[in-house]
């Protein structure tokens, strides 16, 4: 049993990888607290997947395909850096302890929580916004990649005024989770918001402690 629940952590760590591979660069922020740690990670991890799409698509290369590569390579990493990310071991300890001088990062997951809810209650309007990421995302879709063009949706031959890291990071979710579309645009639009305040915690840290940061983002944000 203990076997088994070592090589499910193992797989999560591999899973954790292929979503927020700035995890690699974990080693080389020691210097920052918890938070900062995951946010920088986070937000490493989308620029990596935006700006991979910018680059296989100045290729034409396939976005499935290109992402599968990237995948391999990350288990190549990962199978040799196997002993950084705890090989198994079966004394692991699975006991959670509650102290009152964590209660910030309680009350800041409480809320990332309560900010995520609405996924599971929100319809997108036609007209809105998200409507127009929507088609911009299908295209990206259908072009397995980043479109050179918004046809057959729009009638314009030219494509890239427009920003398309949401887009692509979009798609990615669409395709690896094989979500309705609508799902997927709907899981990036509310985590925008908890994204924002551990940008802002993020920011105050460089100024205020991490317990003062995360009272204050949460006061100012909420």
């Amino acid at each position: 049993m203990n076997l088994l629940i070592d090589y499910l952590f193992s797989a999560f760590h591999l899973l954790l990888l292929f979503t927020f591979p700035g995890i690699i660069l974990k080693p080389y922020i020691k210097n920052l607290n918890k938070t900062s740690k995951i946010t920088f990670v986070i937000f490493i991890s989308v620029a990596f997947w935006i700006c991979t799409s910018e680059f296989i698509s100045l290729f034409n290369l396939p976005l499935n395909c290109s992402v599968l590569t990237i995948q391999i390579v990350f288990i190549i990493y990962f199978i040799s850096k196997q002993i950084s990310f705890s090989t198994p071991k079966s004394n692991r300890s699975f006991k959670i302890k509650l102290h009152i001088d964590n209660l910030h990062y309680y009350l800041l997951l409480s809320v990332i929580l309560i900010l995520v809810i609405p996924i599971f209650f929100i319809t997108i309007p036609p007209g809105c916004d998200t409507a127009m990421h929507g088609y911009i995302t299908r295209l990206v879709i259908n072009n397995n990649g980043i479109p050179n063009s918004y046809n057959p949706i729009l009638p314009v031959n030219y494509f890239g005024s427009y920003s398309a890291g949401f887009h692509v990071i979009t798609a990615l979710i669409s395709a690896v989770n094989l979500q309705y579309l609508q799902t997927s645009i709907n899981i990036l639009s509310i985590i925008v918001y908890p994204m924002a305040l551990l940008a802002f915690v993020f920011f105050l840290n460089c100024f205020f402690l991490e317990k003062t940061s995360i009272y204050v983002g949460i006061i100012f944000l909420e």
